[in-house]
């Protein structure tokens, strides 16, 4: 949890690591996931990372879903309708 200050004045916000807290029209804290980025080696489940990075290896999609957390996905090649 972190506190930041903005016209909600203090108020707690679940800012988590790789995110980047913004202010929204009203002045209130926001937290906003980056966009995706791509990792060069391939990672393991507990790789180095933050959410959002990914890397794909022909094969499988892998992802952190939080710090230092990675998924892997099966990327099917062709899918019917």
């Amino acid at each position: 949890m972190s506190y930041l200050i903005g016209k909600s004045m203090a108020k707690p916000v679940d800012v988590q690591s790789g995110d980047i807290p913004v202010f929204d029209d009203s002045g209130n804290v926001q937290s906003l996931s980056p966009t995706e980025t791509y990792v060069e080696q391939k990672p393991s489940p507990n790789s180095q990372g933050i959410r959002g990075q990914r890397y794909y290896d022909g094969v499988y999609i892998y992802e952190c879903v939080a710090e230092n957390m990675w998924r892997r996905y099966y990327a099917e090649a062709e899918w019917d309708d």
